[in-house]
């Protein structure tokens, strides 16, 4: 017994000491680190992505995992405003550190130098990127570094080789110990390689040796693609970006303003109003050269929109992914009329000869539809034809969106006219004063504006929801649309087997604050609104206090549609980001809203800030002007004494505005939206009494600024990226750019 017990004892222990003799496994070798040059193509140049890159990679950690869209902006608006961010300058477009904190960050990328935006209503499709089809695009440019974790041997030559179906590119010999990064300009798109870090000993002086003989692999990595996403954006102006043009119009700080035939009594003060002109207006003309710019003047798109923001902070995060956004939400745009219907939106602002008025999935299989077929969608079959004339797409130039953006529903209820209701002040035109010719324009101004806007109670917009409308125009209820909105997506947008890209909706923001607790209250009469001293016509009434009932009811029942009338379609819809504007409504002020924060251009060498310059005494009495309210607009003396002198602005320059800067507010009060896309009716003549309401309403008040865009966009993010199939990515791990 004991003989077998020492004969096993014996076997194991040759086999242990067997294993022990036996060599260790080599360690695994690290990875090379790379990532897409360009991640967002939307940019047409790649430095300028670099540009943002380098901005969100210097955020915090935490910041970039709950609210990166969001932290962006607010970083961006910062270096902006300190003259520490600029961008090359193109064409027309001047990047300078000046012109950037003058006109905010989009300004130097909104033009076609710069993105494929085409303001010629020509879609994404003609646009090239570095060589590159925007659409149909097959390689692109990735940037290879060392693995951080891996010492470089000194003495060897070290190069990246990239190997695949596509054979193999390799980088030029360097000595190891100064390669950094290298650039490989057309690596194929979603296609397998497998990339290595190679070094070798260098050959000595007369020794001929195969270069592979001596090579030794210090990192490399399998199975790596370079993947291309196609994202698509439909809807309304809360999804084109309406009230944040690229570039806000240019003021003049002429003391030479107008007073639109007395169109405006001042809030508070009394006296007839003078309003600042842009940059070139002569008598009166309009200036036109310095007004708003937009990526698509048509629609009002915007590079500050929640659609660009999402799909940005996505590309931002991913080092493998490139990002490709397509745009088609127009400002006033309903599901029938705009998205599968067409729609005229902002003539006044683009070339004749540039109107494309077919609806925006038309627009999209422009784009995305084989060059073969895209006769099918010119505009010459149907400029006047709903999307059911549209056939379905046989031959893609790649594949349909691989996911689509929507923002839809606000519009089909009247939610303009129900804002135009809230805060119009029929007491100001219903009350003239002396009676005089001014007085009487005034009221004509209010009638004629009022019969634009078509006020409409809560009431009845609420109605609409699961109504058709009265026999005023014979629509049909928001829910009948829905179910027709399904069906035609579907429909159009199958892919090869019929795989649908997933739709994700966003719902509207409290536009007042807290439903139960609005920091809008109803307006006192004849007391001055915070962000609306723009013209005494605005004003809040009584109903302001329920206003928050619109976005909770219609935000319930568009979740209740995507669930019963998406037609089999992945449809999810979003109200998470509502809650987050509670502390940010219309009404919302802080510190930063203080006038003698806004600065204005240097004037003879010297930078004047409202709080320095002279305080008018007024010639009618003894008041001093210095109640600028909470959120600042310009106030001339004109206005009570009808003469001009120097310095005559207070409370705020023309010149000093900046629409882009951190604020507590994130919606765009009738005051911002008259000094950033100042939108003038070049129907009516530019002293017409109506043009400084239009520019108050018209040009994109209560709607989200820029801030709101881009808190919007954050709740967008994980449901985008968990949509197309991408891990989130650890702050940690994103490239160094």
């Amino acid at each position: 017994m004991s003989r077998r017990l020492g004969l096993v004892f014996g076997i194991l222990l040759a086999g242990l000491q067997g294993a022990m003799a036996q060599p260790a496994p080599a360690p695994a070798l690290p990875e090379p680190d790379w990532e897409i040059e360009n991640r967002y193509p939307l940019f047409r140049r790649a430095e300028d992505f670099r540009k943002i890159l380098g901005v969100y990679n210097g955020l915090s950690e935490e910041d970039r995992k709950a609210s990166p869209a969001l932290a962006l902006e607010k970083k961006l608006q910062e270096l902006a405003s300190q003259r520490k961010l600029s961008f090359r300058s193109e064409g027309s477009v001047g990047g300078s550190a000046d012109r950037v904190e003058s006109f905010g960050w989009a300004w130097p990328l909104s033009r076609p130098e710069t993105n494929c935006y085409q303001p010629s209503n020509q879609g994404f499709h003609p646009c090239t990127v570095d060589g590159e089809s925007f659409m149909s695009p097959t390689r692109t440019a990735i940037l290879v570094r060392p693995p951080r974790s891996l010492t470089l041997p000194a003495g060897k030559l070290c190069r990246f080789r990239i190997t695949g179906a596509f054979n193999t590119i390799e980088s030029a010999e360097t000595p190891c110990d100064k390669i950094a990064e290298i650039r490989f300009g057309h690596v194929p798109l979603d296609t397998d390689f497998s990339l290595a870090l190679v070094a070798r000993e260098p050959a000595r002086r007369g020794q001929v040796r195969a270069r592979q003989a001596s090579e030794q692999n210090l990192a490399i990595s399998w199975g790596q693609k370079a993947r291309n996403f196609f994202v698509a954006g439909l809807g309304d102006s809360f999804a084109s970006g309406e009230g944040n043009p690229d570039r806000p119009a240019a003021f003049s700080d002429t003391t030479q303003g107008l007073d639109y035939n007395r169109s405006s009594k001042v809030p508070g003060f009394g006296g007839v109003r003078y309003y600042p002109l842009r940059y070139g207006h002569q008598g009166y003309q309009f200036g036109g050269a310095n007004g708003a710019v937009w990526s698509n003047p048509q629609c009002h798109r915007s590079l500050y929109s929640q659609h660009v923001r999402s799909t940005l902070a996505l590309a931002l995060e991913q080092k493998h992914a490139a990002i490709r956004f397509t745009a088609y939400a127009c400002t006033g745009a309903e599901i029938l009329s705009g998205i599968l219907g067409p729609q005229a939106a902002r003539h006044n602002d683009i070339r004749r000869e540039w109107r494309d008025d077919v609806p925006q999935i038309v627009k999209l299989l422009r784009d995305y539809c084989s060059r073969a077929e895209q006769g099918k969608y010119a505009p010459a079959t149907g400029t006047k034809q709903m999307s059911e004339g549209y056939a379905a797409c046989q031959n893609w130039r790649i594949r349909p969106p691989d996911a689509v953006l929507l923002s839809v529903g606000g519009n089909d209820i009247g939610f303009a006219r129900v804002v135009a209701g809230l805060t119009m002040n029929p007491d100001a035109a219903a009350h003239p004063g002396g009676g005089t010719i001014g007085d009487f324009l005034r009221v004509k101004s209010y009638e004629l504006w009022r019969s634009f806007a078509k006020p409409l109670s809560i009431e009845d917009a609420l109605a609409w929801i699961d109504k058709p409308r009265n026999s005023e125009d014979f629509k049909p209820s928001l829910a009948t649309k829905f179910q027709a909105l399904s069906r035609e997506l579907a429909r159009l947008l199958a892919g090869p087997a019929g795989k649908q890209p997933p739709i994700i909706q966003t719902g509207y923001p409290y536009l007042t604050g807290d439903p139960a607790n609005p920091a809008c209250k109803p307006s006192d009469k004849g007391a001055v609104v915070p962000g609306m001293q723009v013209h005494s016509l605005l004003s809040l009434g009584e109903n302001i206090k329920n206003a928050g009932n619109v976005p909770s009811t219609l935000n319930k029942k568009l979740a209740g549609f995507a669930g019963a009338y998406s037609g089999g379609l992945d449809w999810t819809f979003l109200s998470e980001h509502a809650a987050k504007f509670i502390p940010h409504g219309l009404c919302a002020t802080d510190a930063r809203d203080d006038p003698k924060l806004f600065k204005t251009t240097v004037r003879n060498g010297v930078e004047y800030v409202a709080e320095d310059r002279r305080r008018q005494r007024l010639r009618e009495g003894t008041q001093i002007l210095t109640n600028c309210g909470r959120i600042p607009f310009p106030f001339s003396p004109k206005t009570w004494d009808g003469s001009a002198g120097s310095d005559a602005w207070q409370c705020l320059w023309p010149s000093g505005w900046r629409a882009y800067r951190e604020r507590q507010r994130w919606f765009v009060t009738p005051n911002d939206a008259f000094l950033t896309a100042h939108y003038l009716n070049t129907q009516f003549p530019a002293s017409d009494p109506t043009q400084p309401l239009v520019a108050a309403t018209y040009s994109g008040a209560f709607h989200p600024n820029a801030l709101g865009h881009a808190a919007t966009a954050d709740t967008v993010l994980p449901i985008l990226r968990e949509k197309l199939g991408l891990l989130s990515t650890k702050p940690s791990q994103i490239s160094s750019g």
